[in-house]
């Protein structure tokens, strides 16, 4: 979904319905292709992942709608981060489905060979990235953490005194 600064609640209401007419479109499509396949739809690695992010949106769904945007601590609230956290997955995951569409078309076969030798090399970058960030993380907290606390800066209290608000 996108977001932009001092988005309307009309915005967010239009994207948040569309987002749901979308999740039920493709929802009732692969319920169609589970009885139109049988069994062969449940053995393939592409029916399996297409029911498991039909299953996290509908829960993503479920969340939002007892989500509550009343309070203003969503920075340092626990269940509001897991939440945007198990969000971004699943829009991830959605974006995913792009890629078994476009797996049929002949000419885009070496494209996806080409992203998937790259594959390797950049799970060592991401790891050696957050690696760097790991390492700074902690150095930040043992060079910072007894610093006076300061103001509250968008609601979030900024200091180093754990590792998760350090990073």
């Amino acid at each position: 979904m996108i977001f932009h600064h001092r988005q309307t609640e009309a915005t967010t209401d239009a994207l948040n319905t569309i987002n749901l007419i979308f999740v039920i479109i493709f929802g009732v499509q692969t319920i169609l292709r589970a009885f139109n396949k049988g069994k062969k739809f449940f053995r393939k690695f592409s029916g399996i992942y297409q029911i498991l992010i039909i299953l996290m949106a509908y829960v993503n769904l479920i969340l939002q709608t007892f989500k509550t945007d009343d309070d203003q601590n969503h920075y340092v609230d626990q269940d509001y981060q897991i939440y945007r956290i198990f969000n971004a997955v699943t829009k991830a995951m959605q974006f995913t489905l792009i890629f078994f569409v476009l797996k049929q078309f002949k000419k885009v076969k070496p494209v996806f060979k080409a992203i998937t030798n790259i594959m390797p090399i950049l799970s060592s970058m991401v790891l050696l990235t957050f690696l760097y960030l790991y390492v700074y993380t902690i150095i930040a907290m043992n060079i910072f953490a007894y610093l006076k606390t300061q103001l509250v800066v968008n609601g979030v209290d900024i200091h180093f005194q754990t590792f998760f608000k350090a990073m």
